[in-house]
């Protein structure tokens, strides 16, 4: 989402995690699209540095629903995503 960035750029190891996906967007579709929706508030032009849990019966249309937690940024903002994640993970 900045100026310059690439792919190469990004360190892998951030998401050393077998259960992490990552997925590279170099033409800011996704971001685009979550941001016309303002799902859980974040509402910009383009969402980045976000995240987004949805339930299992989420149906992907238009506007998805069963949003579970959302919040950003990530960069800076690890408690709140630790706050939201952790009661989900244990719910398990």
């Amino acid at each position: 989402m900045y100026p310059g960035d690439s792919r190469s750029a990004v360190n892998a190891g951030l998401f050393d995690d077998p259960r992490v996906k990552t997925f590279w967007d170099p033409h800011e579709i996704s971001g685009r699209w979550l941001g016309r929706r303002a799902l859980g508030g974040l509402d910009d032009e383009i969402v980045w540095d976000a995240f987004y849990a949805f339930g299992p019966a989420t149906r992907w249309s238009d506007r998805p629903d069963h949003l579970v937690a959302t919040g950003a940024p990530i960069i800076g903002g690890t408690d709140e995503l630790e706050r939201e994640f952790i009661p989900l993970l244990r719910a398990r």
